[in-house]
């Protein structure tokens, strides 16, 4: 049997693990910012501006090449599985991380409101965001139905920023309704077609080149254009070096597809590091950030693992539960 991980490409999970240790690195470098524990010789804002230009528009689009494979699915079941893979980790890892936030009070960069949980429906917290945000798309999605005409037009009013902060949750989801519009439009090609190396390593290098050249050369484009064309730029030199990586980094597909599980839990674990480490007085700085980059991956990933062994993903609110276990072996 052709193993599952090579029906879904096997790319696509290495771009989520280039992706998510982008997320773990980010949110630990921004810890120690904010906590005012940084060396500026390491240019925290550089390395910033440089990953939060792209990465969360990644995981956008990659949620959204699959966004016709789901929509595929009665109304009720689609319902039933967005409420299980979003909608549950939600609700479930906000409500944890706020508990934990409060127990921590002093200690953590970003305190909690006494009301945070009750409202969590409207007001998403820490990395969260995301997940409401994603289920946005997926409604907007559903109601659609996913015809490339609409989808189109919606990435153009996503791009040009047409939708005003008075819409809130909608707004943010709009902002990033783009990267997961253009998921869907490229998906017949992208998911049907494998992408030559050579093409690859030119998309890769030439993405790279411009998204560099656009923090050092003044371009006359609205602050708008320059944020999306950013994001695409990213967003296409990551899935190039996926796409040349896949072969031979089996590590990375691995941690592609723990990557929910890395998400929902990485800042509890990092956090935890920069803590405990400034508790005891140390202050390096990058070993406090290579650590607490590499256990808030390890540790969630341990976790993965071990839910996946018991099958427990779905009730830990990590993933789906992989259907056998060439998902994450083959």
């Amino acid at each position: 049997m052709k193993a599952a991980v090579s029906e879904r490409q096997e790319w696509v999970d290495t771009a989520r693990g280039i992706g998510i240790i982008l997320v773990v690195y980010a949110h630990a470098l921004r810890g120690q910012v904010v906590s005012g524990a940084f060396d500026p010789a390491w240019h925290a804002d550089t390395q910033d501006a440089v990953i939060y230009a792209f990465h969360m528009p990644l995981f956008f689009f990659l949620a959204g090449l699959f966004a016709q494979h789901s929509i595929r699915k009665p109304t009720h079941d689609f319902l039933r599985e967005k409420a299980v893979t979003i909608v549950y980790p939600y609700f479930l890892w906000s409500i944890v991380s706020v508990s934990l936030a409060m127990l921590a009070a002093g200690a953590v960069n970003n305190a909690v409101s006494n009301n945070a949980i009750l409202n969590l429906w409207a007001e998403p917290v820490f990395q969260y965001w995301f997940l409401y945000a994603l289920f946005i798309c997926h409604l907007i999605t559903l109601v659609t139905r996913a015809d490339w005409r609409i989808t189109a037009v919606l990435c153009g009013v996503s791009a040009l920023g047409l939708v005003p902060p008075s819409f809130g949750m909608g707004w943010l989801a709009m902002n990033y309704y783009v990267y997961f519009g253009l998921g869907i439009l490229f998906a017949p090609y992208l998911l049907s077609v494998r992408v030559s190396n050579s093409a690859a390593m030119l998309v890769a290098v030439a993405s790279i080149l411009i998204f560099a050249a656009s923090f050092v050369v003044t371009f006359p484009l609205p602050y708008r254009a320059l944020v999306v064309g950013r994001a695409v730029l990213g967003v296409s030199a990551t899935l190039s070096i996926a796409m040349l990586c896949a072969p031979w980094s089996r590590w990375l597909t691995v941690l592609g597809t723990a990557s929910m599980a890395i998400y929902v839990l990485h800042t509890i674990f990092s956090a935890g590091v920069r803590i405990g480490l400034a508790a005891v007085g140390f202050t390096d700085d990058l070993i406090i950030l290579v650590l607490g980059t590499l256990i808030g991956i390890l540790m969630p990933f341990a976790i993965w693992m071990a839910a996946r062994e018991y099958r427990l993903l779905s009730v830990l609110g990590l993933g789906a539960q992989p259907r056998c276990r060439q998902d994450i072996s083959a």
